[in-house]
């Protein structure tokens, strides 16, 4: 299953008719609301999250999901660069091998973070 949440209602209608139209609906759930909320029960084993939403989420969305990731599981943070000082918790924890991680911050773009889940 591929899982999505947005926020804001507008965009969540335009995600849904955007699947609709390449006859992807079937195949993702795009839920509406906060992604805490919205997340807090997904089906396991996941084994690749893109956060590229509200940079303040980064942090406790990894905290959130890391006990229903799959080992090796891939955890992509976007924008490392442009929110640096927002951001810095969030690296800083991905790249601490205590909390089960092997990460990097790849030079692409605006920054990704690359976080394999080891598992702890």
């Amino acid at each position: 299953m591929r899982l999505g949440t947005e926020i804001e209602p507008g965009k969540h209608a335009t995600a849904l008719a955007n699947l609709a139209e390449a006859g992807l609906a079937d195949l993702v759930d795009i839920r509406l609301g906060d992604a805490q909320e919205t997340l807090r029960e997904t089906p396991e084993p996941i084994d690749l999250v893109l956060m590229d939403g509200w940079k303040e989420l980064y942090l406790p969305l990894a905290k959130l999901l890391a006990p229903r990731l799959r080992p090796r599981a891939i955890v992509l943070g976007d924008n490392i660069f442009t929110f640096r000082k927002s951001l810095r918790p969030y690296v800083e924890y991905m790249q601490n091998p205590e909390n089960g991680f092997a990460s990097t911050t790849l030079h692409l773009s605006d920054g990704f973070e690359y976080s394999v889940y080891l598992g702890n």
